[in-house]
């Protein structure tokens, strides 16, 4: 039966209803398989996702590499895959547009080259850090300066991440009593400060910590060198 819109039209001092045919939104399915680019080995646990209206959520390749997304909008869409994760929050494998082409199935198979979703293995380091810091409940971020002794977006981290390398910060009460907060820092839109900071503390990871665990390291801190307000090139002068 086909589906119909109830349509009211003013005519004078008259009422008509007028029934109007409902078009449906013509849907596909995007389909795939993600293998090595060496062994041709399936890359199991990947994340794939794709960004259009009417969709939401990341969904994990099948033992044999394959993933499948159903009843997608036809039309353009954004598609990312991430590389497997013990944290979740891997390596991206690719984002690209595609075409999602309406009553069928849309084919994109990839191929992942060898050694890009390695990980570190967990460790802990103590030491003294330095770069940008941006607390708050839900957005206490460190990101490192690339001299920093934390030392980790470049070597160890390859890939764009599903977040950019950072440390969720925890700071010692005892420490936050002791910072002078400057009044002129940066404010982002939604009313956080960003500080640059030198401090000493453990840095752990990988792992998932933080609001809702998006951070993949932790930046313990026992003391507070430094703060001052945050600024593009302060890695690079201080």
């Amino acid at each position: 039966m086909t589906p119909y819109a109830v349509r009211i039209v003013i005519a004078g001092a008259v009422f008509a209803i007028v029934a109007s045919p409902v078009t449906a939104q013509p849907r596909g399915t995007l389909r795939g398989t993600i293998t090595d680019s060496v062994t041709g080995a399936p890359v199991v646990d990947a994340r794939v996702a794709i960004w259009c209206a009417g969709c939401y959520g990341r969904y994990p390749t099948d033992s044999a590499g394959h993933y499948r997304l159903d009843r997608l909008p036809a039309g353009r869409a954004t598609f990312e895959a991430h590389c497997p994760s013990a944290t979740g929050l891997g390596a991206e494998i690719t984002q690209q547009e595609v075409e999602v082409g309406a009553g069928g199935e849309t084919i994109l198979d990839l191929r992942v080259r060898r050694g890009h979703c390695a990980e570190p293995a967990y460790s802990e380091r103590p030491g003294v850090f330095r770069g940008y810091w941006t607390p708050g409940f839900e957005s206490s971020a460190f990101v490192p300066c690339a001299d920093s002794a934390l030392g980790v977006p470049a070597p160890l981290l390859p890939g764009k991440r599903l977040f950019r390398p950072k440390a969720w910060a925890e700071v010692a009460p005892d420490a936050m009593r002791r910072i002078s907060w400057p009044r002129d820092a940066p404010v982002s839109s939604d009313g956080n400060a960003t500080y640059f900071v030198t401090w000493r503390g453990v840095l752990k990871g990988p792992g998932t910590y933080g609001h809702m665990g998006v951070s993949e390291f932790s930046m313990v801190v026992d003391s507070v060198i430094s703060v001052h307000p945050g600024g593009p090139s302060d890695c690079r002068t201080r």
